[in-house]
């Protein structure tokens, strides 16, 4: 009355229902199988985040403990969390040391699109026309020249901004004053000291 039971998969076992002597009815639990060298990770990501995220793209893991891994973004649900008002991304990571950990954990990077060189700037070095940024450009001691630039990211340090080349100063303060001279033609009576 004893039968051989064989695994399905290879993988190891994250959970044991059976005992010792007990009897098991057909189609009860014995035990789960994981295949532990892929995990699917859940994301809880903002609203507004969100519309930024694909399929395909790439993840960087690194969990409280320090176990870093890369995976790849698998879904993103149709429809906030009503409680929590956070999207769900769904990905895939590598786990072929067996680091990672089930119920673990972690911060999430996620990759949108290639790497680009960017210069990292106080808000106070950056003026705006509606939704463009410009910064200024020193090209004499008295002279600046306003460029628009891309802006790539808000970071705690400041916001970061593509179009810089090496070596270009850039005005950090007074920038009100040198956006007024682009657009002085908007100005109008009372709006300047004689």
């Amino acid at each position: 009355n004893l039968l051989p039971v064989i695994a399905p998969r290879a993988g190891v076992v994250v959970e044991l229902a059976a005992v010792d002597g007990a009897t098991i009815e057909t189609g009860g639990l014995l035990a789960v199988i994981a295949d532990a060298r892929s995990l699917r990770v859940n994301l809880a990501v903002s609203s507004s985040d969100a519309g930024s995220i694909a399929a395909g793209q790439t993840l960087r893991l690194r969990t409280r403990d320090g176990v870093e891994a890369t995976g790849t973004i698998l879904a993103i649900a149709p429809e906030a969390d009503p409680s929590t008002r956070l999207v769900e991304v769904t990905a895939t990571v590598a786990n072929a040391d067996g680091r990672l950990r089930v119920n673990q954990v972690g911060t999430a990077t996620i990759i949108l699109g290639p790497s680009q060189t960017a210069v990292v700037l106080p808000p106070t070095a950056i003026q705006w026309d509606g939704t463009t940024a410009y910064v200024f450009i020193k090209r004499t001691d008295t002279t600046y020249r306003g460029l628009k630039v891309p802006v790539l990211a808000r970071t705690a340090d400041g916001i970061a901004v593509g179009r810089l080349r090496a070596g270009e100063e850039v005005a950090m303060t007074a920038t009100a004053v040198l956006k007024a001279g682009i657009f002085y033609d908007r100005f109008g009576a009372g709006c300047t000291d004689d």
